[in-house]
């Protein structure tokens, strides 16, 4: 509510004042929606290209082809900005990226409640920078201070948000290249303060240069990617049982190296994990007895248990003494 007030007071006070127009701020709004289209298009278009040329694991866990689309969502986003820069103010511009901020915000507030710090806490901060721009005297805006006051109302909205991005390309990988896009233009939308000043000198040089950075990137991740799945690679997981007591060693090994010799040593035999609770029980593994490790198996407990028409519900909680990142049942 404190932010919202803010906003909603912020944007009354500076159209009253005319340091803000309608028309700049739509043009603003319009600017980051069509900066989040082209990029994310582009982006996936791209990722289309990378997947044809190599369908690899490694290219969807690539950590130059993420710098790659950080570099495609820096372009585009200088690019529209670029064009409509002479019609609209950066007030109006940022007034407009905010709003974005501003809608996602109050839809958080009610889908997911427990998420609503992600944009309440950069949004407060870019306000506070917003002000600084329509209110501060020129002189001041245009000195040093000014450099200051911007960079230090950007840090909540990297801080934040920056990890978010990141473990959602670790949790969903390059497959969902365009949501990490999206969010990367979302937080360019906060920063056009600070990437209009690196801008302004040339107009299309900051944009070109992103755009280059990101063929160079992609290519070289193209390239190292190729590489690497030329070697061979074999998967080995480590399968325990609780009930029984049984642990094992299981891989495919498609080929023998130095790795696989300390799990598997030439007396193994072959079969499932279908004793192991995995997904995917019929395929076939190499198994090697393991060492039992000293974890605690997840812990079930009966919540509560009725009875309506002969049919009895029971509510159960699963928990993990070892605290394990996920269960399935």
């Amino acid at each position: 509510l404190v932010v919202s007030a803010l906003f909603l007071g912020l944007l009354i006070v500076g159209l009253r004042k005319q340091k803000l127009t309608i028309r700049g701020i739509a043009i603003g709004f319009g600017s980051l929606f069509v900066s989040i289209l082209i990029a994310s298009l582009f982006g996936w278009l791209l990722w289309k290209a990378v997947w044809m040329l190599k369908p690899s694991v490694e290219a969807t866990q690539s950590r130059l082809l993420l710098f790659a689309f950080i570099a495609l969502a820096i372009a585009a986003t200088l690019a529209v900005y670029a064009l409509v820069r002479n019609r609209v103010s950066l007030q109006d511009s940022a007034t407009g990226a905010l709003l974005w901020w501003f809608l996602l915000m109050v839809v958080t507030t009610f889908v997911l409640p427990g998420a609503t710090f992600v944009f309440h806490w950069p949004m407060l901060f870019s306000l506070i920078g917003l002000a600084w721009i329509l209110f501060a005297p020129t002189e001041k805006t245009r000195s040093l201070i000014n450099l200051i006051v911007l960079s230090v109302c950007a840090l909540p909205a990297i801080i934040l948000l920056a990890p978010v991005i990141y473990q959602i390309f670790v949790g969903l990988t390059l497959n969902w290249s365009v949501v990490v896009i999206a969010l990367l233009v979302l937080l360019f939308g906060l920063l056009l303060p600070h990437l209009r000043l690196i801008a302004t000198p040339f107009k299309w040089f900051a944009p070109g240069l992103s755009a280059a950075a990101a063929v160079v990137l992609l290519i070289v991740g193209v390239l190292t990617t190729a590489t690497a799945s030329e070697k061979p690679f074999n998967r080995i997981y480590y399968a325990f049982n609780a009930d029984t007591g049984k642990a094992v060693w299981a891989s495919d090994l498609s080929q023998r190296d130095g790795r696989t010799s300390q799990f598997f040593t030439g007396n193994e035999q072959k079969g499932t994990l279908a004793d192991f609770g995995y997904g995917g029980k019929s395929r076939e593994y190499t198994l090697n007895p393991a060492p039992v490790a000293q974890l605690p198996p997840p812990e079930l407990s009966v919540v509560e248990k009725t009875e309506a028409d002969g049919v009895q519900t029971l509510r159960v909680r699963i928990t993990s003494p070892r605290q394990a990142g996920a269960m399935s049942i």
